[in-house]
């Protein structure tokens, strides 16, 4: 069970955590359960967390379930924002704990132009956040030039 466990965690984290795949995990979980014949008290409480999820999901309530935050994370500029998002705002958003990884993508992808294909090479998101770091360095540095160049001509 400690395997499917770690495979359902797994999954929800690679998802990008949508509450349809938190639904599907659960149910997922539940069923290990019943399989192996856990107590029925866990096998009800688990269909109360999943009736409960499921009612405020069709009812939209997201933020009833997980309050203001999932909320807040979502409020990420959109792609033509991000595209212009001056250097600070970039390294506020490196530095933020709670940024998503998606986010620092979106940044990667839309900002400076990183192939959506390379993602796969940031297996973790600290890793991600150095190649955010680089990029901004290097595009610093070739604004600099480039100022350099304008002032020589």
């Amino acid at each position: 069970m400690q395997r499917t466990q770690a495979t359902n965690r797994r999954d929800l984290k690679r998802s990008g955590g949508s509450l349809k795949t938190a639904v599907d995990v659960i149910k997922a979980y539940r069923k290990s359960l019943s399989v192996v014949g856990a107590r029925r008290e866990i096998i009800d409480s688990l269909d109360g967390a999943l009736a409960i999820l499921e009612s405020q999901a069709a009812k939209g309530a997201i933020s009833a379930v997980f309050g203001s935050k999932v909320i807040a994370s979502r409020d990420a500029p959109d792609d033509k924002d991000i595209a212009t998002l001056p250097e600070p705002e970039i390294e506020a958003m490196i530095n933020d704990e709670d940024v998503t990884r998606r986010t620092l993508e979106r940044i990667a992808i839309e900002r400076f132009a990183v192939p959506k294909g390379s993602m796969r090479s940031y297996p973790n998101i600290m890793l991600l956040k150095e190649k955010l770091r680089t990029l901004m360095q290097n595009d610093v540095a070739h604004q600099a030039i480039s100022e350099i160049s304008k002032r020589v001509s």
